[in-house]
């Protein structure tokens, strides 16, 4: 087992979804010690499939901070409607605007890739910086039921 040590660095914040970009594969990569990063274990993620994975979203809701849950609740809430990071994180009051979106994602994204699945939701560049997030009919659907079982 590795011993892991909380480090602070600084980023320019235009920089921070790039940094957290590359932090995340170099996490994937071999180490120099000969052995895999944990990360580096996960699997191809698969598509969710709404007839079999109604369980698999409701173990996977509960297990999301609640910063998470806001930002999928309202794509789930509101499917196909495209929210930029920034009004996502205004909406939810998420400091670091579309950073701290990126970074509300961040841990439900590795989460769900442990468990062979992606993220439910699309992502496009957004024009003015940062990303588009939106999540189609469908998904919003298996989530909607897997909230609704999660939370009851």
């Amino acid at each position: 087992m590795f011993e892991l040590q909380d480090v602070s660095v600084k980023v320019p914040t235009d920089r921070l979804a790039e940094f957290y970009e590359w932090f995340g594969r170099w996490m994937r990569e071999p180490d120099d010690r000969g052995g895999a990063a944990p990360a580096a274990r996960a699997v191809e993620p698969l598509s969710w499939d709404p007839e079999n994975d109604r369980d698999l979203a409701v173990t996977a809701w509960q297990s999301f901070p609640q910063r998470a849950r806001l930002v999928l609740g309202t794509l789930i809430d509101h499917p196909d409607r495209r929210y930029s990071g920034d009004e996502l994180a205004a909406l939810h009051e998420i400091p670091h605007g579309k950073y701290g979106v990126a970074g509300s994602l961040a841990w439900p994204g590795r989460r769900l890739r442990k468990l062979g699945r992606a993220l439910p939701l699309e992502v496009a560049e957004n024009p003015d910086g940062g990303s588009h997030y939106w999540m189609s009919p469908r998904m919003a659907r298996l989530w909607a039921d897997a909230r609704r079982a999660a939370e009851s």
